[in-house]
């Protein structure tokens, strides 16, 4: 479920295509893809990897995302266990993921995509549940992920003025 949705932003997003609506479609013949040929990898080899209506071949990006998800997913939990860390971590991987690929395919890291895998970060990094965590040590921990974020970005800044000058 969650990569196939990956895969629906992947597609989208770095052409501005609204992620919600139309329901999924065959990118060549443009009909869309019916609930039951919709089913995650199953799917995919039911059909033979081609569309039903046009029978163009399917990518094999599209299960190896949704697979792809799902290990990542199983990792976080077999690392930290049932808890709020595996959130983070699921989500920063589903985010990472989806960024890496459009990043390969496109080279384009779309704001919509790049600022709501921030913003929720940093969202579930401050509402983390904790015994006796106050509003002082929320706003600590709040500040912190804003200096983590301001360090990563000064970081890739300086990636970015070193190839400018040595280009």
């Amino acid at each position: 479920m969650f990569g196939s949705f990956l895969n629906v932003c992947i597609a989208r997003l770095p052409k501005h295509l609204s992620i919600v609506t139309p329901r999924s479609y065959c990118p060549v013949c443009s009909e869309p893809i019916r609930a039951l040929d919709n089913i995650p990898v199953a799917s995919w080899i039911w059909l033979k990897r081609k569309c039903r209506q046009c029978h163009t071949r399917i990518s094999i990006q599209y299960p190896l995302i949704e697979l792809g998800t799902a290990v990542l997913f199983v990792a976080c939990l077999i690392e930290t266990g049932f808890s709020w860390e595996t959130l983070i971590n699921a989500v920063a991987c589903f985010f990472l993921l989806g960024l890496a690929v459009m990043d390969a395919q496109t080279m384009i890291l779309p704001d919509t995509f790049t600022l709501t895998g921030l913003v929720v970060a940093f969202v579930l990094k401050v509402c983390e549940p904790g015994i006796g965590l106050g509003l002082e040590q929320r706003a600590r921990i709040a500040f912190r992920t804003i200096e983590d974020a301001a360090l990563a970005a000064g970081m890739l800044l300086l990636v970015w003025a070193v190839y400018w000058v040595m280009r």
